[in-house]
Order: structure tokens, then C-alpha cells, then sequence
């Protein structure tokens, strides 16, 4: 059994050009959450059907994520 059971693709993204996509947006929180949704959005061009299936529950489970980890760190001890 292996780890990655699926043909996995890296992306190598220029960090100015992410940058400059997002200031497109206006009224976007600055938040991880936020910035996952943009650099998807941002190669959305770059990835077809499936990768783009893959690329989205991977950005909503790290939406979860996020949420739970302030979640916990808000819950009195």
C-alpha cells in the first residue's frame, strides 16, 4: 500500500503574481482561509476536473481545520 495512491502534481507559483491576483479582490478578510480560496482560484486555469475536485475538499478541509484549531484554543480550560 502506498501513501500517495493518486498521480500527485506540484505546482511552483510566483508569489508576487499570487500577491497581485489578490489585490483584485476587494473586501477579502486577511486570513489562511481566504488565501487558500485565492491561490485556488488563482490555478484554477492550471488544473482540469478531478485536480480541481482534489484542490477544492483539500482547501475546505483545511477550512475545517482552521476552524477547529480556534475553536479549541477559545475553549476554556
Amino acid at each position: 500500500m502506498t501513501i500517495f495512491p493518486y498521480d500527485v502534481n506540484v505546482f511552483c507559483l510566483n508569489p508576487e503574481a499570487v500577491a497581485n491576483y489578490k489585490k483584485s479582490f476587494t473586501g477579502l478578510d486577511k486570513n489562511d482561509i481566504s488565501a487558500s480560496f485565492i491561490i485556488t482560484d488563482y490555478t484554477f486555469e492550471l488544473w482540469r476536473g478531478a485536480q480541481y475536485l482534489a484542490s477544492q475538499c483539500l482547501t475546505r478541509h483545511c477550512e475545517h481545520i482552521s476552524k477547529s484549531f480556534a475553536r479549541e484554543k477559545l475553549y476554556p480550560k
